[in-house]
């Protein structure tokens, strides 16, 4: 736990990578000149120069399109197939990102936000044969009638039609016959031959060239799910499951791209309490392809499974997109609809973790962690002497709103533990003697000698050594991590209450918004958040003595606007108390606490 941030000795001040750049990369806003051999901007497609089937085939009343994905597609004959002539039309090659400028990028070291190019060079056939080789998730076979016919590199069910479904091998030869003649034009352009490879898959004796699918038909209902990258670990939001227009009929029909775009067809979330099994079983598989398509590392994804009907057959996944219809404008409910309602936070939420997530993995806040750790090894000792502040009245308020008596309790910056020897001592619990040897650097460190005769554990995480070792000697933590917040959390819980007491304070507006994204995915029964109003004057001050590092954010905005309105799927706000919370002694600024209870709400 800490609390002043102008308590210190070293003056150095350590500036926080800006975020400048990762913002103009998302906005498409560069300098000119800065893309070399580029567009002066990030490209993007105007509706001239969209395809034609994208642009007929556009929901109504939707901004929605067959744009390809930033750098997924290269320009191609997009006509409709032998049932539905369509004439070919390319945007002009300078008018899409493709994988050179996902390379420039990364050869400039630029923090961004977007595919990697090593993921654009992968095609659904590469993720095939790596799943294969891991020997998961289940994907379609290659060797049994019916089978499917699709393009290799394509998104929105493009050159997919009734044709593309094939009973024999006379069906087969017709339909990728088709398939190579749409295909052409690209392949030009993009230097692909149209000739398999000597390795080229076989199927009823065709070599299938590397740039075309062919695999045994799945028939089934369609589900999708969208993995969001939080730090470094995947997760899973909530399936969402196709609602088909009139005329189609589930398990025997499959989406045409003209079927796909029909202004009827939409997604709906599937509901846990519906189909546990099916909705646990759909995030495992999709986090299974997230992870055999290699998408560590590339921000988010969207996986596409097909469910066969009860009793015949498991979820199969069909492909894993890198580049998900995420951005959607509303009242547009398509696979934006789980960042909207199971994200926490939603859409602004989910962009400040991609980019805390992005920048934790370069590891470039860690000078500035390590500045504010020396601090508070240095002043460890007199910590609690030193510093006066208002947590004994805030604790009470807390433990009277909060039954911490069962359960695991989480506390993020736990200090010198005073929160856990207010709790002992409401609970009535005394510790045995401390037998403490300091934690390692890495290990979290289990209280030594310390068998809890009570009901609850508690936790914490702490980022300074010396106030870790104090903590653990109190006897009544069962456990320490030390390190950062952004490091720890993705790795343990869940938890059944997680709370915090000025420390959120000193994480950037990026890492506030992943670690309450990381604390509501955790906590299994209620979140405790507290936010240090950090005022511009305390700042400025600190920032004129040589201290800005350890200034701190005020997090109050960013705490109302994507976690208090709305709420979390699946939590209330509870109750919400402001109150004074501590005086700096360097600067003599008071600084005000808003305090926000969260508790789940049981279904």
């Amino acid at each position: 736990m800490s609390v002043d941030g102008d308590l210190l000795q070293d003056p150095k001040a350590v500036a926080r990578p800006q975020t400048t750049k990762i913002l103009q990369i998302l906005e498409g806003n560069f300098p000119g000149g800065e893309l070399a051999e580029s567009p002066s901007r990030l490209p993007t497609m105007r509706e001239s120069s969209i395809p034609l089937p994208a642009r007929s085939l556009k929901r109504r009343g939707s901004e929605r399109s067959l744009v390809p994905a930033f750098g997924e597609l290269e320009p191609a004959d997009q006509s409709g197939g032998p049932d539905h002539p369509l004439p070919p039309a390319t945007p002009p090659p300078q008018e899409v990102a493709r994988r050179k400028t996902s390379q420039y990028f990364e050869s400039l070291g630029l923090p961004s936000i977007g595919l990697r190019s090593q993921v654009l060079e992968r095609s659904k056939n590469d993720f095939y044969k790596d799943a294969r080789l891991l020997g998961y998730p289940r994907i379609p076979g290659t060797s049994k009638y019916p089978l499917f016919v699709k393009p290799a590199t394509s998104c929105g069910s493009q050159f997919i039609w009734k044709t593309s479904l094939c009973r024999n091998h006379e069906e087969l030869m017709k339909s990728l016959a088709a398939l190579n003649e749409a295909l052409g034009p690209g392949r030009a352009e993009a230097g692909i031959p149209t000739e398999a490879s000597p390795t080229a898959l076989i199927v009823d004796g065709i070599q299938i060239p590397d740039d075309v699918v062919v695999q045994e038909y799945i028939a089934g209902w369609d589900y999708l799910v969208i993995i969001i990258e939080v730090g470094s670990s995947p997760v899973a939001l909530a399936p969402q499951r196709y609602v088909y227009p009139a005329g189609f009929t589930p398990y025997e029909d499959f989406l045409t791209m003209e079927m796909e775009f029909h202004p009827d067809t939409r997604v709906e979330l599937l509901q846990d309490k519906e189909d546990s099994m099916l909705y646990t079983k759909l995030q495992e598989v999709a986090l299974q392809a997230f992870h055999a398509n290699r998408m560590a590392g590339q921000n988010w994804c969207k996986v596409d499974i097909r469910v066969p009907q009860p009793g015949s057959g498991e979820p199969t996944v069909l492909e894993v997109n890198p580049m998900p219809a995420v951005f959607l404008p509303p009242p547009n409910d398509w696979e934006d609809l789980a960042i909207r309602k199971c994200f926490p936070g939603g859409h602004r939420a989910m962009i400040n973790t991609l980019i805390a997530s992005h920048m934790t993995s370069l590891r470039k806040d860690e000078p500035a962690q390590l500045r504010v750790a020396d601090v508070y090894n240095t002043l460890s000792s007199k910590y609690d002497k030193m510093v006066h502040t208002q947590f004994q009245d805030i604790f009470q308020k807390v433990i009277a709103r909060v039954d911490f008596s069962q359960g695991m309790v989480l506390e993020l910056g736990s200090g010198t533990g005073a929160f856990g020897r207010f709790l002992a001592q409401n609970m009535q619990y005394t510790p045995p003697e401390p037998d403490y040897n300091p934690a390692s650097n890495t290990q979290a460190s289990p209280a030594s000698g310390c068998k809890p005769n009570r009901s609850y554990t508690i936790s914490g995480i702490e980022l300074s050594e010396g106030m870790a070792e104090i903590c653990q000697q109190t006897g009544v933590y069962d456990r320490i991590y030390r390190g950062a917040l952004q490091a720890i959390l993705p790795a343990i819980g869940p938890f059944d209450h997680i709370v915090s007491f000025s420390v959120l304070y000193f994480l950037s507006p990026e890492d506030f918004s992943m670690t309450m994204v990381q604390s509501f995915q955790l906590a299994r029964k209620s979140l405790v958040v507290y936010i240090d109003e950090i005022t511009d004057d305390y700042v400025s001050k600190l920032t004129e003595r040589g201290y800005p590092h350890m200034a701190g954010h005020n997090h109050l905005d960013d705490m109302e606007q994507s976690f208090c309105n709305p709420v979390p799927a699946g939590w209330k706000l509870s109750d919400k108390l402001r109150q004074p919370g501590w005086v700096s002694p360097m600067t003599g600024t008071e600084i005000y606490v808003t305090v926000y209870f969260f508790e789940r709400v049981v279904a």
